[in-house]
């Protein structure tokens, strides 16, 4: 599968010259069981342009990476924005409908992480902004892109703190392999910024794990 990028360059008061590439998803950089990323609407960035929602716009910059490499950084930036919106969700989800004996305990713990996920949130974008992209920011996009599943309700505590440690665990092993491929792109900026990252879900997957009964 490949996602369309138009990648340009700024010229003053005129449009953007685009140029078209094409990035295909890694293994890592996508799950084996995604759906087709084709279709589903359109939307206006630059006047007289429209483009897929799916599709990605880089301009090109001067910073020491190809634009091949650029390309895949941006797309295991998203592909973690993604994650990172859905899990959030959920746990704020979990957050405002948890019942339990520790009902206060998990109450307060879900919201510490939901908060500590949505900061992520800011930060993870603007790494997707450095690399001269926009940042996608449609629900229906995480929505389709997601390693995680959604959450529904009627979710006892014990399930909650299960699918959570299940969800930092699926994060944590794709970002051990993002941070090589990264390393390999040359890429050490956010590969540091993703070790991070890794550090935080590690201890939050311990964190719920020690709570399961």
């Amino acid at each position: 599968m490949a996602i369309v990028i138009p990648v340009f360059t700024l010229n003053v008061n005129e449009r953007p010259h685009v140029r078209m590439a094409k990035w295909t998803a890694t293994s890592s950089s996508l799950p084996s069981s995604s759906p087709s990323r084709s279709g589903s609407g359109s939307a206006s960035i630059w006047p007289g342009y429209s483009f897929n929602v799916h599709t990605f716009m880089m301009i090109h910059l001067n910073i020491g990476l190809t634009d091949d490499a650029r390309e895949q950084a941006i797309g295991l930036l998203t592909q973690y924005l993604a994650d990172t919106q859905v899990l959030a969700n959920k746990t704020q989800g979990f957050h405002w409908n948890v019942r339990s004996t520790d009902f206060a305990e998990l109450h307060g713990a879900f919201e510490a992480q939901y908060d500590a996920l949505f900061a992520s949130i800011d930060k993870t974008a603007e790494r997707i902004r450095m690399l001269g992209a926009y940042a996608p920011a449609s629900l229906s996009l995480y929505a389709e892109r997601t390693q995680l599943e959604t959450a529904h309700d009627g979710v006892s505590d014990q399930d909650m703190l299960k699918w959570l440690v299940g969800d930092h665990e699926l994060l944590i092993k794709w970002l051990r392999d993002a941070i090589k491929e990264l390393q390999a792109l040359g890429d050490e900026g956010n590969a540091d910024y993703f070790i991070g990252r890794l550090r935080f879900h590690e201890k939050t997957a311990w964190l719920l794990r020690s709570s399961v009964g």
